[in-house]
């Protein structure tokens, strides 16, 4: 039985009692009410399923050469909704040449009907979309009759920037990558493809998506180009507007920081802090000193990576990290600085299992010894000690080789 016969029942069998009158003018208006409360439940029951029959294809954006949605931000958004809001018009605008209009919430008119409800929206609570619950970076998309919500986890900082959350943005490049069939092949507007359309419906669909790897980076092809030198031919002007296509197209392609991650050069003050106190944090070299090497900077030394002082300050200094971002705990930086990792003492080099491979490489690495297994195993304690305090606590570290140094020196 249809909802529409049930509703239709009910009715007819509260009709059917109406010779039952009140002697009191009371009991009047209370049976009054009560004959008309389910007249009004009926009526607001089969708007409903109107409504739901009438969107059950999808939600409509534009159709029939009209807007046929508006877009709805929280009473006080976030940046990052904000510019969620504008990329959306921007592309649907680009596809259709029609402008979806945005409002605040509780400012929406009656019509166009549908709505786009971007970020922790009342409305998106009400449909059970907590943002509380989602992962960083992840969103949910979802239909519900004439509305679709795009919420995701976000961040306060700027949209822009790699280190903020920016779930909602996410969503939104989704739905103009899965519905509209944009793609974003190169930097500027010149490698947007946002193919023309005279309708956009989203269908039916209720997902969430959270982002598979914590950090997702490209490196800048602009980096070290502040100005202009003698032999260049770009403008300061052309630099800029190329960093801020740049930078607005590694965020369309999901480009981001699900978690505080440190990493690079993690000792290069760590001489000067620490050099005349605790000698022994540091490389132990072949002349029986610990400290630079091929010089006086700091930045040149390495470490001792076998030493468990240091490994507690290493901790230690995390710990403190954390406590400054309770809600973003970062990871542990461990990486050694840009020179050999080549500690002499008795413990690192108890570190260093017998390589058979060691031939393979050439002189100017194998000088010193093949240590990645010593730093494999540098990194595995810190990650051991740190879980001890976090069990979800990462360390990263890096290992660099120069393969054009070592064919050069094959060559040579």
């Amino acid at each position: 039985m249809t909802l529409r016969k049930q509703l239709s029942d009910l009715l007819h069998r509260f009709q059917s009692n109406k010779t039952r009158v009140a002697k009191k003018a009371s009991d009047t208006v209370v049976m009054i009410t009560l004959l008309m409360l389910p007249a009004l439940l009926a009526g607001a029951a089969l708007a409903a399923e109107a409504n739901a029959e009438k969107f059950q294809a999808g939600v409509p954006l534009v159709a029939k050469g009209r807007a046929q949605a508006i877009v709805v931000l929280p009473a006080a958004p976030s940046r990052v909704a904000k510019y969620a809001a504008e990329e959306l018009v921007y592309h649907v605008a680009k596809a259709t040449g029609l402008k979806l209009v945005v409002v605040t919430e509780g400012q929406e008119t009656s019509e166009p009907e549908a709505r786009v409800y971007l970020g922790p929206t009342k409305a998106a609570a009400q449909a059970g979309i907590h943002t509380a619950k989602l992962a960083p970076d992840a969103f949910t998309l979802r239909t519900a009759g004439s509305s679709l919500f795009i919420v995701g986890c976000d961040g306060d900082g700027q949209p822009l920037d790699p280190d903020t959350l920016a779930g909602t943005l996410f969503g939104t490049y989704e739905l103009l990558e899965k519905v509209l069939g944009v793609r974003w092949l190169w930097p500027g507007e010149l490698g947007e493809h946002v193919p023309a359309t005279q309708e956009i419906t989203v269908p039916a669909t209720d997902t969430t998506v959270a982002p598979r790897l914590i950090i997702r980076r490209l490196r800048t092809m602009l980096a070290g180009r502040p100005g202009v030198a003698v032999e260049d031919t770009y403008t300061p002007q052309a630099i800029a507007k190329a960093r801020a296509d740049e930078k607005k197209w590694l965020r369309r392609q999901r480009m981001g920081h699900s978690r505080s991650m440190r990493w690079g050069h993690a000792f290069t003050d760590w001489w000067d802090r620490y050099g005349k106190e605790h000698p022994d944090w540091f490389s132990l070299l072949e002349d029986g000193t610990r400290g630079a090497q091929n010089g006086s900077r700091g930045g040149l030394v390495a470490m001792c990576v076998s030493n468990p002082d240091l490994h507690a300050q290493i901790v230690e200094e995390w710990l403190k990290a954390c406590a400054a971002n309770p809600n973003n705990k970062p990871s542990i930086n461990a990486c050694e600085n840009d020179v050999f990792g080549r500690c002499q003492c008795d413990r690192c080099k108890a570190w260093d299992p017998p390589r058979l491979d060691a031939d393979g490489y050439s002189a100017r690495f194998r000088q010193y010894g093949i240590v990645s297994d010593r730093y494999a195993r540098f990194w595995r304690t810190l990650q051991q000690l740190a879980a001890q305090h976090d069990p979800a606590a990462i360390d990263t570290g890096q290992s660099v080789f120069r393969l054009l140094g070592k064919l050069h020196d094959e060559q040579s």
